[in-house]
């Protein structure tokens, strides 16, 4: 998804611990290959290229991320929109040329990026896509969603203290031995470290 990942476990059986990390990246990477929009072949670009106003069949990891993004973007009224891939896309083409989209363009991009044209149907596993030219993008879920899974294949392998980290999401487990928690740096705009927060057993996204 365009980043790297980083685990960090404890465990007393080195081995277990390696199998343990090697699983989560298998997972992290299953996950990559399915939600990224960086290959055009990609699960998810190749669901944005499918028929308008019929059920395309989705694997069950693509189905649960976007259930997830959809519910978000309607408890959200739209401040998140998994379906703002055009507009993503555009800006990202622009940013390359060093100049401003072609007001038409962008009017198409913005009549195409609408979470109520986005159907999800997390029992029976189909999408619907109910826009033309609409362009799906889990850029703001995509990590996370991948975060999470990583930590439930560790937890699986019976380590429960570690964090994992892609990019700005971690996911955070127990405490490491003799600490109340993790520590996360918080940064904005500056080069210094702005404050440390010690956190466990949730989430953060920096």
């Amino acid at each position: 998804m365009g980043t790297m990942g980083k685990i960090v476990l404890y465990t007393a059986d080195k081995e277990a611990g390696h199998a343990a990390i090697e699983a989560a990246f298998q997972r992290g990477e299953e996950i990559a290959a399915i939600c990224t929009d960086y290959h055009p072949e990609s699960e998810l670009m190749r669901l944005s290229r499918g028929p308008i106003d019929q059920e395309i069949p989705v694997s069950p990891t693509l189905a649960a991320v976007l259930a997830h993004a959809r519910t978000t973007a309607e408890l959200t009224e739209g401040a998140f929109d998994p379906t703002f891939g055009p507009l993503t896309k555009l800006w990202r083409r622009s940013k390359r040329r060093k100049e401003l989209p072609n007001p038409d363009q962008l009017a198409s991009a913005r009549q195409a990026a609408n979470w109520v044209n986005l159907e999800v149907d997390l029992e029976n596993k189909f999408v619907v896509l109910k826009e033309e030219g609409m362009l799906l993008d889990l850029g703001g879920i995509g990590k996370g969603f991948a975060a999470d899974e990583m930590m439930r294949v560790l937890n699986k392998h019976g380590i429960y203290i570690a964090f994992v980290a892609i990019a700005g999401d971690i996911r955070l487990g127990a405490p490491p031995p003799g600490r109340s928690g993790w520590g996360v740096a918080i940064k904005t705009l500056g080069p210094s470290l702005e404050q440390v927060i010690q956190v466990a057993t949730c989430a953060v996204s920096t």
